[in-house]
């Protein structure tokens, strides 16, 4: 009996000796989209302006729904499409589009499916890019640190259209941003 005892309290114990002397692990630090799976998105990027004529030109019907539900708790009066994008994401899409010329904008985003049918977006960022040509740094400068202009997080379902922010950009004007999860 003595014998069987040891031998259960070994097996037990030798396990957790092994645990105890491994690294813990740490969770994984980017959700993965769920399965695999490819989802599309639409990205657009407006200029909103709070002077000029009450219009909204050149956008898709679902943009132009999303602000007309929108317009009363934005402060514009003009939007004008500057350019859009659709996303083939998988864990993380990006995608390059124009700004008011000549500033160029990268938009990233990263989802997961959730378990109720709606997708998080976890990351969504709009970064403003460095222009090429641009003179370069005296010795001894560092480089501006990227920084996004829109840096957000969300839950949205398939099919619908979001206003997910706006950002100025001086004067009267804004980049206005708005989302689409496509169904598929």
């Amino acid at each position: 009996m003595k014998r069987l005892l040891l031998l259960l309290m070994i097996t037990i114990a030798l396990p957790l000796a092994a645990s105890d002397n491994e690294a813990p692990v740490a969770p994984e630090a980017t959700p993965k989209a769920s399965g695999g799976a490819n989802q599309l998105f639409q990205v657009i990027l407006l200029r909103g302006t709070t002077t000029g004529n009450s219009e909204i030109v050149g956008l898709p019907k679902n943009a132009e729904k999303a602000i007309r539900d929108m317009r009363d708790f934005l402060p514009f009066k003009s939007y004008r499409l500057l350019d859009s994008a659709l996303l083939r994401v998988q864990d993380l899409g990006k995608a390059r589009l124009s700004g008011i010329p000549p500033q160029q904008y990268e938009v990233r985003v990263a989802y997961r499916a959730m378990p109720n049918g709606k997708l998080s977006i976890w990351e969504f960022k709009i970064v403003a890019m460095k222009l090429p040509g641009a003179t370069p740094l005296p010795a001894g400068v560092a480089p501006e640190a990227e920084h996004a202009v829109i840096d957000t997080s969300f839950t949205v379902d398939l099919g619908e259209t979001i206003v997910v922010g706006s950002s100025r950009l001086g004067g009267e004007q804004a980049l206005i941003v708005l989302f689409t999860a496509l169904p598929k």
